[in-house]
């Protein structure tokens, strides 16, 4: 089940469970939140490609697999609290 999860400056987080984690989909939840200026932190999807590079932004790819390949509760946590960092410092 994907989840798109968003973090911005101000510390606001949005969130929405996705049918599907197509590029369609994850632009349409995205592209209202990012502005000029915006770092767009990306978990290595492929169908973030090209996202940046449309709307001119910077990004940085951040990947926290556990052994077996897959996103484990503890490495959605670490994400979360090196992008919250992240974004203080901006």
């Amino acid at each position: 089940m994907p989840i798109f999860i968003a973090l911005d400056r101000s510390g606001v987080v949005s969130h929405k469970v996705l049918e599907c984690n197509t590029k369609e989909k994850i632009q349409a939840q995205l592209k209202p939140l990012l502005s000029s200026g915006s770092v767009l932190c990306i978990d290595g999807n492929i169908s973030y490609k090209g996202i940046a590079e449309e709307l001119s932004i910077d990004h940085k790819r951040l990947i926290a697999l556990d052994n077996r390949g897959h996103l484990s509760y503890s490495n959605v946590k670490q994400l979360y609290d090196a992008l919250e960092g992240m974004v203080q410092t901006l």
